[in-house]
């Protein structure tokens, strides 16, 4: 669209637009790429807890989860005031971005995520598709 300073080799109008935009919005990032990006952004090394199946001890009644641990690297922020409804995200909860291409199991909410000696309960797990980028919302 000549009025839009590109020339007339993109498709015009509200929908071409809108494609490009999508077209953009979708292009995947290389698992080099985005782990550069989570390092240099601040990133740093998380052990993963992911759960196995809980089993119960029939003499004692006790139930226990065994977990496989990972380290991966993710980039660890506190919310913004402003996303902090006090119910779905609390003052203290956290949230840590990883490398989809890291990631290659399917996180559940049974999951754990340690810092340090912190462990951190998964309380949310987000990723769009084709999003090269997993956001999890931790809580202690």
């Amino acid at each position: 669209c000549p009025d839009q300073g590109h020339g007339g080799d993109w498709p015009c109008g509200r929908r071409g637009h809108l494609a490009i935009q999508k077209e953009v919005r979708v292009m995947m990032l290389s698992a080099a790429e985005t782990q550069s990006m989570i390092r240099d952004l601040g990133g740093e090394t998380l052990k993963y807890k992911l759960a196995g199946t809980a089993t119960s001890n029939v003499n004692t009644g006790i139930v226990s989860t065994p977990y496989q641990d990972f380290s991966l690297n993710g980039l660890w922020t506190q919310y913004e005031r402003r996303e902090i409804d006090g119910t779905v995200v609390r003052p203290n909860d956290a949230k840590i971005v990883m490398s989809a291409y890291d990631v290659t199991f399917v996180p559940t909410l049974n999951d754990k995520i340690e810092r340090g000696s912190a462990v951190w309960n998964i309380v949310r797990v987000a990723q769009m598709p084709n999003d090269p980028f997993v956001e999890f919302q931790v809580r202690r």
